[in-house]
């Protein structure tokens, strides 16, 4: 149950997050500092989606058989990758220019 209320907190919130971040720091002003978020982005959005496909495939398959497979934990790994580029972004928006 949990699994499943997570692939949806992931479709009805995150990916249009993310998309709605993605496409309106593409179309503002090109300020310095958001070009890492920008190149970040997309990448992140892609993630995003093939980390709720995986997710919702295995917990579709945990649900059928009983069992935990390998779905969910690739999904976990994309979510971790999904956190380190957020983190590399966040950095590159808070250091001090030089």
């Amino acid at each position: 149950m949990a699994i499943i209320l997570g692939v949806f907190d992931l479709l009805a919130y995150a990916i249009p997050g993310s998309l709605y971040l993605t496409v309106f720091a593409y179309a503002s002003h090109r300020a310095g500092w958001i070009d890492v978020p920008s190149l970040v982005g997309v990448p992140s959005l892609l993630l995003l989606i093939a980390a709720t496909v995986v997710t919702g495939l295995g917990a579709r398959k945990a649900k059928r058989e009983g069992t935990k497979g390998g779905l969910t934990t690739a999904g976990l790994v994309l979510a971790v990758l999904l956190i380190v580029l957020y983190l590399v972004a966040i950095w590159a928006m808070t250091v001090k220019p030089t």
